[in-house]
């Protein structure tokens, strides 16, 4: 039984697998029925019999019949699903939120341009989510081999709230997505932006951890909070270093920008001389 009864003494008590409480006759015209401020577990009325107390009440006994996995605040009692606090990517993440944060991994690595290690990028991703204090906030979900039809759907379909992009990039500023073949497929800013501006409200950052994808990030903040790209060439060791930075940070419960520089720091942590190609976009200015 949940450690949170007896919630008020005079009222209830454990009673075996049961729950005992002393309730006004006032009340018993009336379906019976009691919660748990602290779990919020239901109760109904199993049986009655007389109390003998100073006031008129009975005595009940109480079996469960519903079981929530949703926290109660300290002056909120019952939920309302209406007023459910929801995750705000540009703040802090609170320990008591219940809403869960979607990340999906997209990665492109056609079959005529250079291998990249977007597997170890990936599984880094995973487990230092899987390591951080806020483990249970995140729900990842990755595609790879995505082509132009697959981003649009997967946007539809699992509705994240931050979009990582892994793949090549080219000086033009197109991203390298893939066709029916498995072969190159350039996606201009103009058109990715017009794309994002179709999930406007429901995805919150994207990060484009492609070379020379700055100009993506530009063109996306015109209608996504938080974009990030990067102002020139990156290699593999730097891009994945990075990544493991900015997730180690947003597991933490840090902001965007404080995953952003977390993700820098980690690229010069490692050596590598890139710490200034990542650039952090935010709607209504030109970068970070």
């Amino acid at each position: 039984m949940c450690n949170g009864w007896p919630i008020i003494p005079r009222y209830f008590k454990p009673n075996g697998n049961r729950l005992s409480a002393l309730i006004p006759l006032a009340l018993m015209d009336r379906e019976a029925l009691a919660e748990c401020p602290k779990c919020n577990q239901q109760w109904q009325v199993f049986a009655a019999s007389q109390a003998k107390v100073k006031q008129p009440e009975y005595e009940v006994s109480f079996t469960e019949i519903n079981r929530t996995e949703e926290p109660i605040g300290e002056e909120q009692r019952v939920i309302d699903n209406s007023k459910s606090p929801s995750i705000e990517i540009g703040s802090t993440l609170k320990t008591d939120m219940v809403e869960i944060l979607s990340i999906l991994l997209l990665a492109a690595d056609p079959t005529n341009a250079s291998r990249l290690r977007i597997g170890e990028e990936f599984r880094e991703i995973q487990e230092k989510l899987q390591l951080a204090k806020l483990r249970e906030k995140f729900r990842i979900e990755q595609r790879t081999s995505i082509r132009p039809t697959d981003l649009s759907q997967v946007l539809l379909d699992l509705e994240p709230q931050i979009l990582h992009f892994s793949g090549h990039g080219m000086e033009s500023g197109a991203l390298c997505f893939e066709n029916q073949i498995g072969q190159i497929h350039p996606i201009s800013p103009d058109a990715l932006a017009a794309l994002f501006e179709q999930f406007k409200d429901q995805v919150k950052c994207v990060l484009l951890n492609a070379c020379y994808s700055e100009i993506q990030a530009i063109a996306i903040s015109e209608h996504i909070d938080y974009v990030i790209g990067m102002n020139k060439a990156i290699g593999d060791k730097a891009a994945i270093a990075f990544a493991i930075g900015f997730y180690q940070g947003l597991g933490a419960g840090r902001t965007i920008e404080g995953a952003y520089k977390l993700g820098c720091v980690q690229v010069r942590l490692q050596g590598i001389p890139e710490h200034l190609t990542p650039v952090l976009v935010k709607q209504g200015e030109m970068q970070v």
